[in-house]
């Protein structure tokens, strides 16, 4: 959580699970809709098979945005729908009720703006390919990278 309140989560491996229940339970004391961001590194089952799981996606006036980078976009957002298909899961991708935004980053180290957050993807060497990422407060402040596997 960046100073301003933006909510960014990176991957979505089953730790997203606690993650989602904490972000609904604050929404529920404040009163206000959940808006988060999750960047997805790639489509590798441990990083993104926890999402069906993710409180959020269950939530009508959520906003979650999920991004990856450019290369790799097509790619995950095929895997977060194909894993939410029958009968593998019961709820279907296109009945989740929260408002989804598929997105990429740019692949060529342009930041993208996420609130009071600048996010940075690169490549990283991983079978198949991966993403790292950046992301750096935009009013100053110590920058944290992400690099998977």
């Amino acid at each position: 959580c960046a100073a301003d309140g933006t909510r960014l989560v990176l991957d979505a491996g089953t730790g997203i699970r606690a993650v989602g229940d904490a972000l609904v339970a604050g929404a529920r004391a404040s009163g206000r809709p959940i808006d988060v961001t999750i960047c997805i590194t790639h489509a590798h089952w441990d990083h993104v098979q926890g999402l069906p799981f993710f409180a959020p996606l269950y939530e009508r006036d959520a906003r979650v945005r999920l991004l990856a980078a450019a290369p790799l976009a097509d790619g995950v957002a095929r895997a977060l729908r194909d894993q939410m298909r029958a009968p593998v899961f019961p709820v279907r991708w296109d009945a989740l009720p929260a408002r989804i935004e598929l997105g990429a980053l740019p692949a060529d180290g342009t930041p993208l703006v996420v609130g009071g957050l600048a996010v940075r993807a690169f490549p990283v060497r991983h079978p198949g390919g991966a993403a790292g990422f950046r992301v750096e407060p935009r009013d100053g402040g110590a920058a944290v990278v992400y690099v998977p596997d």
